[in-house]
């Protein structure tokens, strides 16, 4: 074969070679016992691992919410929703009506919403309409802030109120 014994050229067929090259009637032979060496798949397993870790990472944080327009069609009815929320739960009988939009954002490839708004207490009361309703100017008047996160799925009129939190100015 390579020009020195038979078990020679066997090593050597078998050193350079991915295929046996024993012939009819050679004994079998066993294989060397598992070694771990650099090029191993069982060292590389940690670095598999590690790159999952680490892309799953990088796919959470492309999740995190961005500052939209506070004047989209969708975000817009996501507040409306959240007012509405707001004055249906409140133990007052007095409405709140929004006075300003501090945040706007999205959370991003979703339709969901985090608000923060300003709201301040009206003299209507809550099932009326309070667009034209003015504010309470007596010195127990009440404005308050409300983080609000909701899950908007406008094209079936349908939203959730994930998550509100207020605090009173």
């Amino acid at each position: 074969m390579f020009g020195g014994t038979k078990q020679a050229d066997k090593e050597e067929a078998w050193a350079g070679a991915a295929w046996d090259t024993a012939e009819e009637g050679d004994p079998i032979t066993v294989a060397t016992p598992l070694v771990l060496r650099p090029s191993s798949m069982f060292l590389k397993m940690p670095l598999l691992l590690g790159l999952i870790v680490l892309g799953t990472h990088v796919w959470t944080i492309q999740k995190e919410f961005v500052d939209i327009s506070k004047n989209d069609d969708y975000f817009m009815g996501s507040v409306e929703f959240a007012m509405a929320q707001f004055n249906e739960n409140n133990v007052e009988e007095d409405a709140y009506k929004l006075l300003e939009v501090r945040r706007a954002q999205q959370k991003r490839w979703t339709m969901i919403f985090l608000m923060d708004l300003e709201m301040g207490r009206t003299i209507c009361k809550k099932h009326e309409d309070i667009d034209e309703c003015p504010l309470q100017e007596a010195p127990g008047d009440k404005k308050v802030l409300c983080t609000f996160i909701v899950d908007a799925r406008p094209w079936f009129s349908q939203f959730l109120l994930l998550n509100s939190t207020c605090l009173q100015l």
